[in-house]
C-alpha cells in the first residue's frame, strides 16, 4: 500500500504543479491532501508493525 500512496502523491504533485493545465487545489489544498496522505501512511505503518493495534480479537472461553 505504501508504494501506491507514494505513486498517487507523486501523480497529484505532477498534476498540481507540473502539468500544462494547472491544478485546481491550490497550495492550501495540496498541503491538506499531503497531510492526510502522510497521516494515513503513518497509521498504516504503525498498524502493520504492531505498534498500533489494527483490531482486537476477543475469545469467548
Amino acid at each position: 500500500m505504501m508504494p501506491m500512496f507514494v505513486l498517487l502523491w507523486i501523480f497529484i504533485t505532477y498534476l498540481e504543479f507540473f502539468s500544462p493545465e494547472q491544478g485546481e487545489l491550490g497550495l492550501f489544498g495540496y498541503i491538506v491532501i499531503s497531510v492526510v496522505f502522510l497521516g494515513i501512511a503513518i497509521m498504516m505503518w504503525l498498524m502493520s508493525s504492531g505498534k498500533l493495534p489494527a483490531y482486537i480479537i476477543e475469545e469467548d472461553e
